[in-house]
């Protein structure tokens, strides 16, 4: 391998690595998810979160009907119930009950349950006597949404299982996917930004921003959990500022922004295993090497924010430090938000990225003041 190769490998770990921790920081969310074989949840699952999760996930058996489905870098897990059938009812609710308040028991909050989705196919139009009473045990033990599945006319029997589930904090009609019909009509898939909205309003505050993170349907939620990194990264970045460094070697606070960086672009599905941020790094700031990677981050962030060249050289104080990261990880949402902006599964090449974050880098300009440390756009 030549060197440039070994020093992008080593680099391109040491992004994985600063997104891990990032994610690690967002905690984690668990969901149950319930219904018939048939109902719609695997697609639910695979539109909603990041990596097609019900397809590409780990699964492993928690109880006879049901598994604990994860995968690395997308901060969910969801506890699906596989061939639930009217005549399993009685024992599917027993063991999620059992599920429930045992997770309930442990003294980590990232063990528990925190959600619960019903899904009843829209199709159906009509509510099983054993869908009402786990729908009721459900409801007792952890906030319940119930998801309409497969749904193209569902006003009005959203509002009959309204009726039949009063239990349930919401009854939310969701096409998670496009339904062409033939003659070349199209019906559009709709629903699952309202989802995770409900979703995001019913879970506690602590895993809100994993479950923001892990999701890809709502832009809102995205800005959410990436802004909660960036805060952490500008405490991160002002607590490595505490002693002087040369800004043109602050290897410290430049690791702490491209562990920012990484995090967000997680939080936004992009794939760091195919050297995504390499790419990117190398076309915003030039050649990159892992054991320069401090200094050329520190060092391009100077050069490209107007009215800051006169700190190099000199040092940085923390009020700055988390100046600067804060502008950077806010230029970088921006920048994001922006590429994707109506397609929340879109995926914006590097060079897109580069561009756009450059741009709107360069509209930074730095606020005169008594301690010089306000970027505004």
């Amino acid at each position: 391998m030549s060197a440039s190769g070994a020093a992008d490998k080593d680099l391109l770990e040491f992004l994985k690595e600063g997104a891990a921790g990032v994610f690690q920081g967002l905690g984690r969310v668990n969901i149950v998810v319930v219904g018939k074989t048939g109902a719609g949840k695997s697609t639910l699952i695979n539109a909603l979160f990041q990596g097609e999760l019900a397809r590409t996930g780990v699964g492993r058996p928690v109880t006879p009907h049901t598994q604990e489905i994860s995968k690395p870098g997308v901060p969910v897990h969801i506890f699906d119930t596989k061939g639930l059938e009217v005549a399993d009812y009685s024992a599917i609710q027993k063991e999620i009950a059992r599920l429930i308040r045992s997770r309930a028991r442990q003294a980590d909050p990232l063990e528990h349950i925190h959600l619960a989705w019903l899904c009843i196919p829209e199709a159906t139009k009509r509510v099983e006597e054993a869908e009402t009473a786990l729908a009721r045990d459900l409801a007792g033990e952890v906030p319940l949404i119930v998801v309409l599945t497969k749904s193209v006319e569902a006003e009005g029997f959203a509002a009959e299982v309204e009726a039949l589930i009063p239990e349930a904090k919401a009854v939310i009609p969701v096409l998670a996917r496009d339904m062409p019909l033939r003659g070349g009509t199209v019906f559009k898939a709709f629903g699952l930004e309202e989802l995770v909205q409900r979703s995001m309003e019913l879970l506690p505050e602590g895993v809100r921003a994993a479950f923001a993170a892990a999701q890809r349907a709502s832009i809102a939620a995205k800005q959410e959990a990436a802004r909660q990194i960036v805060t952490k990264a500008a405490v991160a970045a002002s607590g490595a500022a505490t002693v002087p460094i040369p800004l043109s070697d602050a290897v410290l606070i430049s690791g702490v922004q491209v562990a920012m960086l990484s995090g967000i672009s997680k939080v936004w599905g992009l794939n760091l295993e195919r050297g995504f941020f390499i790419t990117l790094l190398s076309s915003l700031l030039g050649t990159l090497g892992a054991t320069v990677v401090g200094r050329t981050v520190a060092g391009g962030l100077v050069k490209l924010i107007p009215g800051l060249g006169s700190l190099v050289g000199t040092t940085i104080n923390a009020t700055t430090a988390a100046t600067l990261t804060k502008a950077l990880g806010e230029a970088y949402i921006a920048t994001l938000t922006a590429l994707t902006h109506g397609d929340p599964q879109r995926a914006p090449t590097p060079g897109e990225v580069a561009a756009e974050l450059r741009k709107r880098l360069g509209q930074l300009r730095w606020k005169p003041g008594s301690d010089q440390t306000n970027l505004e756009p």
